[in-house]
């Protein structure tokens, strides 16, 4: 089994802030103005990659907290961008195997649920320190570290 999770960034990542603007940035900019890239995202041989504006930090933290509240209890969560396209769907199934869909493809991806949360979790972490690294002063936005404690 194997997952490639990465991100290609846009020239400038959309908007640039200013540290002041930085601090008073709310959920509704972090995820609709910052960071934009292209998602590479291979899972098993299937390409779910979306090329697009697509907001990092939004769909960093968006695929962590869904991939890990999958449960027996609670076997499928759905999110969807900002913008509301793609609805992004995980399915967990009785052997603890993960389907990940994204709307407009009639593929899907299928990998271990431990594995789409590792991943899942390494790749906010790419995005955490990128992020941080063009705007250290986000560090003091309190949505921010909500978002990526």
């Amino acid at each position: 089994m194997s997952i490639v999770l990465d991100l290609v960034p846009h020239d400038g990542w959309g908007r640039q802030f200013t540290p002041d603007e930085l601090l008073n940035l709310d959920e509704y900019a972090l995820a609709i103005e910052a960071f934009f890239a292209d998602l590479v995202f291979v899972v098993n041989g299937v390409d779910l990659s979306w090329k697009d504006d697509v907001s990092m930090l939004h769909f960093g933290r968006q695929l962590f907290w869904s991939a890990a509240a999958l449960s027996p209890n609670t076997p499928e969560q759905r999110f969807v961008s900002p913008d509301l396209v793609p609805t992004w769907e995980l399915v967990l199934d009785a052997g603890d195997k993960v389907t990940i869909r994204r709307q407009y493809l009639d593929a899907a991806g299928k990998c271990p649920r431990a594995e789409l949360v590792r991943e899942a979790a390494r790749f906010g972490i790419r995005v955490h320190d990128a992020f941080v690294a063009a705007y250290p002063a986000i560090t003091r936005n309190a949505f921010f570290v909500q978002w990526y404690p």
